[in-house]
């Protein structure tokens, strides 16, 4: 589930302590961004959940690594990646180690993602099952070669996103990224 979670934050990239250019830090995209800037600003307007500007600091409190260590190693991005992702499957009621089935992750993903409407929550979890099913490899910028094998038999547990905890989407609102509908991204299914 870890390599499938950073392969679509990060494509496993670490950047090398620096954060790429959506404001991650390593493989797992640990965001550590001043709220009060985060659109250049600086007008103190918060225009995204607090828990997005704040990912590395959540790791932090979980594991007991610093921020600095949590943004500049990549093994203790991962730690802290798995930390947050252990907390949202504890949050939801769902077991954890090795009494939980992949699939039963699915919701716990979502909420990794950061987003508040169940839509862009569901996207991004329904891309990380795409690729756990699949399978990837890549060599990374640093020149690693990673592998994640295709594991085909893993059913996501859809239906966990109904007490997950996230806003519908308003009425009227453009329905083609339903999380019901298993659709390939880019295609307007309805």
């Amino acid at each position: 589930m870890l390599l499938a979670v950073s392969y679509l934050e990060s494509r496993w990239d670490h950047h090398g302590g620096a954060h790429s250019t959506a404001g991650g830090y390593g493989p797992m995209h640990l965001t550590n961004v001043a709220p009060d800037n985060v659109d250049g600003r600086g007008d103190g307007v918060r225009r995204l959940p607090d828990r997005t500007f704040t990912t590395a600091h959540a790791a932090a409190d979980r594991t007991g690594l610093s921020v600095r260590r949590l943004t500049h190693d990549a093994a203790a991005n991962i730690c802290g990646g798995a930390a947050l992702l252990a907390d949202h499957q504890r949050d939801l009621g769902n077991p954890v180690g090795v009494a939980s089935a992949p699939g039963d992750w699915y919701a716990a993903v979502a909420r990794y993602s950061t987003a508040v409407d169940r839509p862009s929550a569901a996207r991004f979890a329904r891309q990380v099952f795409q690729i756990l099913r699949a399978g990837t490899e890549r060599t990374t910028v640093d020149g690693e070669q990673v592998r994640l094998a295709a594991h085909p038999a893993v059913r996501p547990a859809r239906g966990q996103l109904n007490d997950a905890g996230f806003t519908s989407p308003a009425s009227g609102t453009d329905r083609r990224n339903d999380p019901q509908t298993d659709c390939p991204t880019g295609l307007g299914c309805e």
